[in-house]
């Protein structure tokens, strides 16, 4: 069957199953960012950014994304705010493993555009969403803080009121 998908801001047609995990399909179509671990939405491997959340993609049918827009890590990391992001995780000195990295990245995004990264409760429990177990969590906590005053930097009260 043919469906439609728009990956990274470009429109492609894809012959697939239904019923076929997401993670599967970008993986064929050599989005290497986006890892088949748990197979269960918990290991934040195959974390992809879908209507602005950052979702598993194992667990979503790739008829049930038609026309959606998906950003994939591999676009991401063309952006100044994946910048913000691994400039504070170096400085912090987290590692990204290569197994995670999307699910990280994007937790780490998804809560800065929040507008809560300050809040250590609000972080830790959107951290829960899924496994990483290269990370702990206090560092990861810090890092985010810091991404979060990094981007207020580099964009200023235009977008964080200061």
């Amino acid at each position: 069957m043919l469906i439609r998908l728009n990956i990274n801001h470009n429109s492609l047609s894809i012959d697939c199953r239904p019923d076929e995990p997401l993670s599967a399909v970008l993986r064929r179509l050599g989005f290497l960012s986006v890892k088949c671990g748990c197979a269960k939405g918990l290991c934040g491997a195959c974390t992809i950014f879908m209507r602005e959340r950052s979702v598993p993609s194992c667990l979503i049918p790739v008829s049930a994304v038609r026309d959606a827009e998906i950003v994939t890590l591999e676009h991401f990391m063309q952006t100044e705010d994946y910048l913000d992001i691994v400039s504070a995780f170096r400085k912090t000195g987290i590692e990204l493993c290569g197994f995670c990295n999307a699910g990280k990245i994007f937790a780490a995004h998804e809560i800065i555009e929040s507008g809560s990264p300050r809040e250590k409760n609000t972080i830790m429990e959107r951290l829960r969403t899924f496994s990483c177990s290269c990370t702990e969590d206090e560092p990861l906590v810090h890092a985010i803080t810091l991404a979060a005053e990094i981007r207020r930097q580099r964009l200023g009260s235009i977008k964080y009121g200061r």
